[in-house]
């Protein structure tokens, strides 16, 4: 019994990825072979943009996260089993960025490992919006933001999550949530 050979678009999906791995290995063979390890299931189920962006952001983490860099590039690679489902392209900058926001109220590595499971089912403008809105806020606010907003809105309709992350969004910015 043989396999059927990739269809064009899977090979170009493949070819993509296999040259996000090449960047990482240009700084860290370990941390491509972390990326390839850990991602590979995925290659032939999502977006090769989303595997793009989840290399960029570990690259990112490596270099501007100083001594902590390759450990958490490395646990952004391991959380791609549960969050590289969860997260579109544009999201995963985003939620690296509160993770390094969030430091000093927790370990990068557990933030990275805790990724709200409700927001898998939301649109991408409610996550991009909820992501923006977390960063907007000082670190303590950020990270209850991050952990607990997406079980309140998940309670919610979704015609109501929206208005009610709106309203919250613009309660940060007035400063009425510091």
């Amino acid at each position: 019994m043989t396999s059927r050979p990739p269809s064009s678009a899977e090979a170009r999906s493949r070819a993509r990825w296999r040259a996000a791995a090449a960047r990482l290995a240009a700084v860290s063979g370990t941390l491509a072979e972390r990326f390839s390890q850990h991602t590979s299931p995925f290659v032939a189920r999502v977006d090769a943009g989303r595997l793009e962006a989840w290399a960029a952001a570990g690259l990112r983490l490596w270099a501007e996260a100083g001594w902590r860099g390759e450990r958490l590039a490395h646990e952004l690679f391991a959380s791609a089993g549960t969050a590289l489902p969860l997260l579109a392209a544009d999201d995963v900058g985003r939620w690296t960025a509160l993770a390094l926001h969030c430091a000093g109220q927790v370990d990068e590595a557990t933030f990275l490992r805790t990724l709200p499971v409700a927001i898998g089912a939301w649109d991408d403008g409610l996550r991009a919006a909820w992501l923006d809105g977390a960063l907007s806020l000082p670190p303590r606010l950020a990270l209850v933001a991050y952990r607990d907003l997406p079980a309140v809105l998940e309670r919610s309709t979704a015609e109501v999550r929206p208005v009610l992350l709106a309203a919250w969004r613009a309660a940060a910015a007035d400063g009425a949530a510091t």
